[in-house]
C-alpha cells in the first residue's frame, strides 16, 4: 500500500500543472530546511560549543518546518485527485501549517526564558498541549485513514 503510494507520489511530482511551482517549492523548503539541520547539527552548534539542548531545541524546530513543507507539497500534489483526497489532503496541509507555527516558538522561548527556567519549562509544556491538541483534533475529526495511501 506504501509502495504504491510512493510510486504515485513520484511519478505526479512529474506531471506539470497549475500546482507544479507550489509543489517544487515546497519539496525545495523541505529539503532545505533538512540540510539546514544536518549543517546545525554537525557543523554550526559544535563550532559554537552548543550543548546536547541546542541540538535538540534546533532539530526540533527544523523537523517542524520539515514536517510543514512536506505537508503542503503533499496536499499540492493531490489536491485535484479527488474531494476525498483533496479534503485529506487540505487537514493535513492545515495541521502542518499549525504545527510549523508552534515549533517556530520553541528556540525563542528557550533562548528568552534560558534564566527562568521554570518560565521556559511552563511555556514548553504549553506549546506541546498545543500541539498535542492539534493532532487529537486532526485525528478526531476523521480526516485521515488508511484510504489516503490507496489513491
Amino acid at each position: 500500500i506504501l509502495v504504491t503510494f510512493f510510486v504515485l507520489f513520484c511519478f505526479s511530482l512529474f506531471i506539470m500543472s497549475n500546482e507544479s511551482i507550489n509543489t517544487w517549492s515546497h519539496l525545495a523548503g523541505f529539503v532545505y530546511f533538512f540540510l539546514l539541520m544536518l549543517y546545525d547539527n554537525f557543523v554550526l552548534i559544535p563550532r559554537k560549543g552548543g550543548t546536547f539542548q541546542d541540538h535538540a531545541i534546533f532539530t526540533i524546530f527544523l523537523i517542524g518546518y520539515q514536517i510543514c513543507m512536506f505537508c503542503s507539497a503533499g496536499y499540492h500534489l493531490f489536491c485535484c485527485h479527488s474531494e476525498k483526497v483533496f479534503h485529506q489532503w487540505l487537514a493535513l496541509d492545515l495541521a502542518g501549517v499549525s504545527i510549523g507555527l508552534c515549533v517556530c516558538y520553541i528556540p525563542s522561548v528557550f533562548y528568552a526564558y534560558h534564566c527562568f527556567k521554570v518560565r521556559c519549562e511552563l511555556i514548553h509544556h504549553l506549546i506541546k498541549i498545543h500541539l498535542v491538541t492539534i493532532l487529537i483534533e486532526y485525528f478526531a475529526s476523521n480526516n485521515i485513514d488508511n484510504t489516503i495511501f490507496n489513491v
